[in-house]
């Protein structure tokens, strides 16, 4: 695109953010399915890979796909799909992501090592990607318990001071 000090160059080849494909393998060694990436024979529009799951041989069929919302830490999109699949959304896999399908929750699997996938039957699907971390919702129950102790706490030094008061004159 740009050929001056700095190069600048544009891959017109990339797949879409999101997309549907009708064939997976479930392969759980990672050096065996970096060797099936690396083939230059695999078609990573059309197949997938899966750290676990169902595996998937059907023919290529047609599916609408529209990302209605996508933010850091959500992602909405609605499929209509003739067949069986999987949507492969290119963002990176990574725990404490989660997936609901029609409301439904759903496992997420890993898809060609450092993506994500979810399984769809045919038909019309709302998808919704959320990050909720086991971390954060420790912390979160941590932080309600030590709150509720604080208080706690200062009722029954309230309650002491208030008797020594009246003991006292």
């Amino acid at each position: 695109v740009h050929s001056g000090d700095v190069k600048i160059y544009q891959t017109l080849a990339v797949l879409p953010r999101a997309f549907v494909v009708h064939q997976a393998q479930v392969v759980a060694d990672d050096g065996q399915a970096l060797d099936m990436l690396r083939d230059p024979s695999f078609d990573p529009a059309h197949t997938v890979l899966l750290d676990r799951g169902e595996p998937l041989a059907a023919g290529d069929a047609n599916y609408t796909l529209d990302i209605i919302a996508y933010e850091p830490e959500r992602i909405q999109i609605a499929v209509r799909m003739e067949e069986p699949g999987y949507l492969l959304l290119t963002d990176t896999f990574y725990p404490g992501w989660v997936a609901e399908v029609d409301g439904k929750s759903i496992p997420i699997h890993r898809a060609d090592l450092y993506f994500r996938a979810v399984s769809l039957t045919r038909g019309d699907h709302q998808i919704l990607f959320y990050y909720r971390p086991l971390v954060a919702r420790i912390g979160l129950i941590l932080s309600l318990a030590a709150w509720l102790l604080g208080v706690l706490l200062m009722a029954v030094m309230l309650a002491r001071i208030g008797r020594k008061s009246t003991n006292s004159v």
